[in-house]
């Protein structure tokens, strides 16, 4: 074979030997193809002739050159360094075929010269769910249990993984050995890596049932199979591939990798992420114990692994995502990772003002003198933290979604702003940015729309709560002037003056008189108020909470007042007293269900004890 032939056929070798050119290689190969050109070479080149024979070793030594080259330049630097020094293709290949678990030509032969016609047949009754049919199909021809379908590396077992039918899969699990299942596709996956792509945790029970030893087969990508259904983000195969994977196989050094590798998985797949990891670690205890090995095995590995390894990606979705025992357990024994910048060039610290991660921001609390230059750094578009403070991302306005209320949401936006602006230099607050915006200019630009929808949230609510305070005022009002038991007709005073009843209700109607005068002139002043941005801080919201903590007030006063004059008048008849104040608890019911939950909001935003974490201790 051609040295440029060669070439072609060994760029393919690069996807299974860690690099990503599947474009070249659907172009270069198919099916198994390159496999048979590759071996058929290191077949020419396997056995030195004699050196007496000068010109067939001459022609010899080229050949193994020109193969040992091309598959020398397939390798990335991990691969590379196990065939480095070696001077034979044959020697070069082998070695690689073993570390990649690469299908052997024998196999690949008789997956490709199959009986059609047959294969149709149990396709087609797999699909069907056919169990009969499948049984004589498979019976008559056990080698299609395993048959690779057309050019694909998708097996027919796979195509019946995936079909979900449970006694399909035991009927073809009746039919192969143990070592078939242990049979590798070309992207050296195994059918529980397959099964791992599904949440059928029925039939990965059956294969595991029938060889535990997948369960530690690697991909060429270097997925176990637990690995490869987290990587997917199926929850219930991920924690039954978790259960069934002993504590021996993760924290073996050999597969020090794996254990870090599902830890990052897991938080890229957030929230069966981190939480679930020490959940599960609760009963066995070593939640903690994976994340510091991994930690260690960080701090272990050389430029060319750390480069290799998915760490950096890792930190940076932490960040975004808020774990913060991932970020601290991690950049211990691994300063430089408080380093690390996203594509747009923004650090951790940056990253979480953007993404509005309070609890990873607070950590810059727990920093020495090393979190300032952190937070003085001015990313890709000169943006320094306090302008990510005060841009309405895409990724902010998810975290926003969280809060109700366009006020509130905007009260939050200030807060954050306020928090960022109390800890930056002072030569920053008029930086500008590659828009030549300064933080305060690109706050006002970008919060310009969530303050016109504040503005209509507050008003439509002081509108509602001024009609209802403005009725309230007017029962209460006349209820003064026809007091129950009527006036003395000479003197005109209250005939039951001195009755403790007529004391209570007297006493509530002025309270919720009062109340509901002081709400309706609150909410007046909500509906005059300018609303600017920084209002949106203490002023509004000072302004609703004593506006609705009125109105609240009003009406349980209102509702005493009714019941004690219910008391009066039918003169202590408990048949007809119970049902009416209980009756009568059912506005205060309704008020206490739809708006105080509004108001407990409100006043823990405001005069809570915030979201930051200003006394955080030193974590580094």
């Amino acid at each position: 074979m051609e040295v440029n032939n060669f070439c072609s056929s060994a760029i393919v070798a690069q996807v299974l030997n860690g690099k990503d050119n599947y474009e070249n290689w659907k172009a270069c190969a198919k099916n198994y193809l390159w496999v048979r050109d590759l071996w058929d070479v290191v077949e020419q080149t396997s056995e030195p002739p004699q050196q007496e024979d000068k010109a067939e070793f001459k022609a010899w030594s080229k050949r193994n050159v020109a193969a040992l080259h091309a598959i020398q330049i397939s390798c990335d630097a991990i691969m590379l360094s196990h065939i480095r020094n070696m001077t034979t293709a044959k020697d070069a290949w082998n070695t690689l075929a073993q570390k990649c678990q690469l299908p052997m030509k024998e196999e690949t032969s008789v997956a490709r010269f199959i009986d059609r016609t047959h294969m149709l047949e149990l396709l087609k009754a797999v699909k069907e769910h056919a169990l009969e049919s499948t049984k004589s199909v498979l019976t008559s021809h056990t080698h299609l249990a395993n048959a690779v379908i057309g050019d694909s590396s998708f097996t027919t077992f796979h195509f019946a993984i995936f079909d979900g039918q449970l006694d399909m899969i035991d009927e073809f699990l009746s039919t192969m050995s143990e070592e078939h299942l242990k049979m590798l596709d070309r992207h050296g996956r195994t059918v529980l890596h397959h099964a791992a792509m599904t949440e059928n945790t029925k039939i990965a029970q059956s294969l595991i049932r029938k060889s535990r030893e997948l369960l530690t087969f690697l991909d060429n990508r270097g997925y176990i199979p637990l690995n490869a259904a987290c990587l997917g983000g199926h929850k219930d195969m991920t924690h039954y591939l978790y259960n069934m994977t002993t504590r021996e196989v993760l924290l073996s050094p050999e597969n020090e990798c794996q254990a870090a590798l599902f830890v990052c998985q897991c938080i890229n797949n957030k929230w069966f992420g981190i939480k679930q990891i020490y959940d599960l670690k609760a009963t066995h205890i070593y939640a903690h114990e994976l994340l510091l090995l991994m930690s260690k095995t960080i701090a272990a590995s050389d430029v060319a692994q750390f480069d290799q390894s998915s760490v950096h990606q890792a930190m940076l979705n932490a960040a975004q995502r808020g774990v913060t025992e991932f970020i601290v357990e991690v950049i211990k024994p691994n300063i430089d990772l408080l380093m690390v910048l996203d594509e747009e060039r923004r650090n951790i610290f940056q990253i979480a003002v953007a993404h509005r991660q309070e609890k990873v921001f607070s950590l810059i609390y727990g920093l020495d003198a090393i979190k300032y230059p952190l937070i003085a750094y001015t990313e890709r578009d000169y943006n320094n933290m306090l302008h990510l403070a005060g841009q309405l991302s895409p990724q902010s306005q998810v975290k926003l979604q969280q809060i109700s209320g366009a006020a509130l949401q905007m009260q939050r936006e200030l807060q954050w702003f306020k928090e960022v602006e109390g800890i930056i230099p002072p030569m920053l607050k008029q930086h500008t940015n590659k828009e030549g915006e300064t933080p305060y200019e690109a706050f006002d630009r970008s919060h310009a729309n969530l303050v016109k929808e504040g503005e209509k949230w507050m008003k439509d609510i002081a509108q509602t709560s001024t009609i209802v305070g403005t009725l309230i005022i007017t029962i209460m009002f006349a209820a003064l002037f026809t007091v129950p038991g009527g006036p003395d007709q000479d003197t005109g005073v209250p005939l039951l003056l001195t009755k403790k009843l007529f004391k209570i209700f007297i006493i509530s109607d002025s309270i919720s008189l009062f109340a509901s005068t002081t709400s309706v002139l609150i909410f007046v002043g909500i509906l005059t108020s300018r609303y600017t941005a920084p209002d949106f801080l203490k002023s509004l919201p000072n302004k609703l909470i004593i506006g609705l903590s009125s109105l609240f007030i009003s009406i349980v006063a209102m509702m005493v007042s009714f019941s004690s004059t219910v008391i009066i008048m039918v003169k202590g008849q408990l048949e007809i007293v119970i049902p009416i104040v209980l009756l009568a608890g059912i506005p205060i019911g309704l008020f206490v269900w739809l708006q105080f939950p509004l108001l407990v909001k409100i006043f823990i935003s405001t005069y809570g004890p915030g979201i930051f974490d200003r006394k955080m201790k030193q974590w580094l």
